[in-house]
Formats: structure tokens, C-alpha cells, sequence
């Protein structure tokens, strides 16, 4: 499958005989120390791990110039539940062009080719310029996941906030500029305290049967049988079996950014896991350094809303016990909206939009967003607020 962009440019599937001008791309652009036998070394492990097709190599199209890689897009595997059956898909992940031929053909050109070359992809983005570029290529933007933080404690919070940076990233200007005040007059903490009674004294109270931990590690066959039980109550998701989790957040690893908040019923079976991502050393700059932590996925039945107050509390414990200031929950389905209200957590607008391209007509899925079970963990959104 060639393209012809020009007469000097083609378009064309990456295979290990690009190796060689894949590492020079990677050193190039994302400051790696790539060589040709580490490319080909990830291209194999990565199809080991390709949860859509066991043992098939991640779609990837590069644009050559000669020999020499001038655009680069992959993928990352997953699989999609459409409310009766989990399908092979992907995620177009790492678009990008040398800075000598941006603001012309050749992004289009080889997400193009990608696209077309799948019966199903996706693509969670950020950037305006992509989401447009999407758009283009016949992608349904389903819209932004929303934001909703919750402050573990607006006394501390409040006084180091940076109103102008906390304006910017969505809190109404009318507020970031009553809290500037405050902090001026060295008021914001006694507001935070006081704000904080009416959000601990409306939450939801967690019941005894219910037993929380927080874990370093996950039962696979656990895990498998939640998901089983969740999927029954969702018409669009991502699936988040064991294979799947365990491939994106790890199990136990010393060095692991992630804790996993855990719920399990009277018959100590698995009910709910939440998955947090620890927060930046530095905290998010755009926040005044407030540190937030980013609740990377969830799981549990929509409908079982005491096992959700309870995995959302946990997750606040799991959350101050790695030093965070805030949680961020970008979950869509609109059965979590009252629940995350009840616990404290504030909306704010959504950045990371969520488009699904079918080439290949299937009946069943999802008419909204707020039908779909996503997260920012899926397509590894959890590493931008």
C-alpha cells in the first residue's frame, strides 16, 4: 500500500527494513537514542502485545523522502465493546512531521493512509490543528471529555493557586479573580476551610459491607470477572479486561506511576477499581504547582452506585496518600455525573476529544458521549491535564 505525495514523497506501511530511518526520525524529534535493532526489537514486542490482533505488527505509515522518514504515525491497540460484542481496533497515536515540511501535505497524507488502512480507529487529542485534521478525514468527534476535579482540601489549596494560570486552564475568570483577592488580603485559606464543611458534610456516607484498600498489585482473573459484570450495563467502551489494563498500568512495579483503589463486596469478590496516576514532583504549573492527580480509569456497574461512592472515596484516600492536592476524573457516561457531584468534585470544560472513524458499517453502537465508558487513561491521556 503506496501513496504517492509528490515525486519525491511516498507514503507507505513502516516495516523493519524502515528501521534505520525510524531511528534517526525518533533521535531527531523526541531526543531518543534509538538505533535500528532497538526499532525492530520494539516493533516485535509490540506486536506480542497487540490486544486487537495477537502477533500483528501496530499499523504504522511513514512518509519517505528517498530513505529518509520526513512523517511517522502508529498506533495503539485496543479492543471496543459496543454493547453486545468486543471488537479489534486502534488509536492513531504520535503524528508528527519534520519541522521543514509542517504546514504542508505530508501529516495529512500519511494519517490518511492510516486511517483508511483499518476497519476501526480512534483517536483521543488535544491539539485544535488535530482534532481538525480528523475531522477532515472522516472522524466523528463524539466532544470533550469533561473535567471534574475535586479538591481534597480548598484551605491548603486555595492560598497557592495561580489565578491567572487557573483562569487559562478553564476556572471561571469571575472566580480566579475573587480568589485573587482573597489571597491578597490573606483570606483565601479561612474561605477554603469554610468552603470545605458544606463539601464534607454533603457527601454520600460509605457503607460497612464494603471492604476498600489500596493495592500495589491486581488478581488478572479478578479483574476479568469485573469487567465481564460491568460490560453487561455499557454500549460503547473500551475494553478494560485484565490484558488490557495490566498492559497500560503495570502490576506492582517498584517504579509504577499508578496506585489502584480497590472495592470488594460481603462475598469478597472484586466490585470496583479505580486506577490513579501519582502526581507531577513539581505539580501542574498552570496551577500555581498544585498537584493533581489524574483518576486514569474506573470500573465499575453504572448502575451500582453504592460500590461508586465507595471507590471514589478510596480513590481520595489512595489520592492524599501520594501527596496530591486535586483528583481529575474525565469519565463521560452520564451515570457517573451525580456520584462525582456528590463527592466534592467541581466540572470544568473538556480538552480531550474522543473521535472513532468506522470503515466498515456495524450496527449498535453509542448515540453520545455520555454513552461511552472512557477515561484518560485509554490512549495514554492521563499525562496531560
Amino acid at each position: 500500500m503506496t501513496q504517492a505525495v509528490s515525486n519525491r514523497v511516498r507514503v507507505i506501511p513502516a516495516t523493519p527494513e524502515h528501521a534505520q530511518g525510524m531511528a534517526e526520525f525518533f533521535n531527531q524529534n523526541w531526543g531518543s537514542s534509538s538505533t535500528p535493532e532497538s526499532v525492530c526489537e520494539g516493533i516485535t514486542t509490540a506486536a506480542a502485545g497487540n490486544l486487537a490482533e495477537p502477533g500483528r505488527p501496530l499499523p504504522t505509515f511513514v512518509a519517505l523522502q528517498g530513505d529518509r522518514v520526513i512523517g511517522y504515525c502508529s498506533t495503539l491497540s485496543i479492543r471496543l465493546w459496543n454493547g453486545s460484542a468486543e471488537v479489534p481496533a486502534y488509536l492513531a497515536k504520535g503524528l508528527w512531521v519534520l519541522s521543514e515540511f509542517r504546514n504542508g501535505p505530508i501529516g495529512f497524507h500519511v494519517l490518511r493512509a492510516l486511517s483508511n488502512s483499518e476497519p476501526l480507529i480512534g483517536a483521543l487529542t488535544v491539539n485544535p490543528a488535530s482534532r481538525r485534521l480528523f475531522a477532515a478525514l472522516g472522524y466523528t468527534d463524539w466532544g470533550a471529555l469533561p473535567n471534574a476535579i475535586r479538591p481534597l482540601s480548598l484551605r491548603d489549596t486555595l492560598p497557592r493557586l495561580d489565578t491567572a494560570r487557573a483562569a487559562q486552564a478553564g476556572v471561571p475568570r469571575a472566580v480566579a479573580k475573587a480568589l485573587g483577592f482573597s489571597q491578597q488580603a490573606g483570606l483565601a485559606g479561612a474561605i477554603g476551610a469554610m468552603a470545605d464543611v458544606p463539601i464534607r458534610l454533603g457527601m454520600p456516607r460509605v457503607s460497612r459491607r464494603f471492604h476498600a484498600a489500596i493495592e500495589a498489585t491486581l488478581d488478572p482473573e479478578a479483574v476479568d470477572a469485573l469487567w465481564r459484570d460491568t460490560r453487561t450495563e455499557l454500549r460503547g467502551a473500551i475494553v478494560r479486561d485484565s490484558a488490557a489494563v495490566l498492559a497500560r498500568y503495570g502490576n506492582g512495579s517498584r517504579n509504577s506511576d499508578y496506585s489502584f483503589a480497590t472495592i470488594h463486596d460481603a462475598a469478597h469478590q472484586l466490585s470496583g477499581l479505580a486506577i490513579l496516576k501519582r502526581p507531577r514532583g513539581s505539580g501542574d504549573e498552570r496551577l500555581g504547582g498544585v498537584r493533581v492527580c489524574s483518576l486514569s480509569d474506573l470500573i465499575v456497574r453504572p448502575s451500582d452506585a453504592g460500590t461508586l461512592n465507595a471507590l471514589l472515596a478510596t480513590a481520595e484516600k489512595a489520592a492524599r496518600a501520594m501527596g496530591s492536592d486535586a483528583i481529575l476524573c474525565s469519565i463521560p457516561h452520564e451515570s457517573t455525573r451525580k456520584h462525582l457531584r456528590r463527592r466534592g468534585f467541581l466540572n470544568f470544560a473538556g480538552n480531550v476529544h474522543f473521535f472513532l472513524k468506522r470503515n466498515e458499517a456495524e450496527p449498535g453502537w453509542p448515540l453520545t458521549l455520555g454513552e461511552w465508558w472512557l477515561a484518560r487513561g485509554d490512549g495514554e491521556s492521563d499525562a496531560t491535564f
